[in-house]
């Protein structure tokens, strides 16, 4: 894949009246590809009341401040790029107490997806079939992902919950029964790995979810604060319960084939503000 550098530009702000008006430094991408996230950050004087957002491609989250001196705070605002966001020039703003104060624009570039043929026994297509168990299932899972936790629990690069073979890439089109499926690019990276062997966490957070979902078999979902969620698909056996405090490179599971799954593997998985991003760039992109 090919990745882009940072890009540095100068905004002015007319801020909310507890803030004088004046200029202000922000670093962010000129440019990201589907896939990928962007980090706005800027320095503010220390308001600590203060609330700012940040727009993108149609969802709003919130910014994030560190004190780094008695007189700044930095601030540090994330959003993802999905498989499917549109391409082009797309307009951002940067919202103080929700109103929008200054904007500017990121060019989204196209990434080729590869496209895959799966092949599932009728016991594992049986799961795609909708119910009302699974409805639940994903209202749980959509209200898990709106998770917004204002502690960085994460220190450092995220790690490989597991050193497997990457079997499925993330943003793939699947092929199942001779049929492209709608509407449908896979969320995650696919880590070919023996059954039963341990996974880890992939950064320090505290566990949001330990339990058997109908396609995702038994899932272990982490939160590492600011709105970064990470998951971890298809256990054969959790070690870890809801509300655990994890540290990276802990033991949470065991490999296996639970759910939607035709071999054994993780399907690893990262989310910024509930949408997913590809997992080996933000491996080796992530902010420490």
């Amino acid at each position: 894949m090919t990745r882009h550098t940072f890009a540095f530009f100068l905004f002015i702000l007319w801020a909310a009246p507890s803030i004088s008006a004046g200029t202000l430094n922000v670093s962010i991408k000129s440019a990201a590809e589907q896939g990928e996230f962007v980090t706005a950050s800027f320095e503010t004087p220390p308001l600590e009341e203060m609330k700012i957002s940040f727009m993108f491609l149609g969802s709003t989250a919130p910014c994030f401040p560190d004190p780094i001196s008695p007189n700044r705070f930095q601030w540090t605002c994330l959003a993802a790029v999905p498989a499917n966001a549109l391409t082009g020039k797309q307009r951002y703003e940067i919202a103080p107490y929700g109103d929008p104060a200054f904007h500017g624009i990121i060019r989204i570039k196209k990434h080729k997806f590869p496209v895959e043929t799966l092949t599932l026994s009728k016991e594992k297509k049986d799961l795609l079939k909708s119910g009302d168990d699974k409805d639940d299932e994903v209202k749980l899972i959509r209200k898990l992902f709106k998770t917004e936790t204002s502690e960085k629990m994460w220190a450092g690069k995220f790690i490989k919950p597991v050193q497997g073979k990457i079997e499925s890439l993330y943003g793939e089109k699947r092929i199942l029964d001779g049929k492209l499926r709608e509407n449908y690019y896979h969320r995650g990276l696919d880590l070919g790995e023996q059954h039963g062997k341990p996974l880890f966490a992939s950064n320090g957070g505290k566990v949001l979810s330990a339990r058997m979902f109908t396609e995702e078999g038994n899932m272990v979902m982490l939160d590492h604060g600011r709105g970064v969620i990470s998951l971890y698909m298809h256990c054969s056996a959790m070690s870890v319960k809801e509300g655990d405090l994890v540290s990276k490179g802990q033991e949470i599971g065991k490999v296996g084939d639970t759910g939607v799954a035709s071999t054994p593997h993780v399907h690893f998985g990262i989310y910024i503000h509930g949408t997913p991003i590809d997992p080996l760039f933000w491996l080796s992109h992530s902010p420490d």
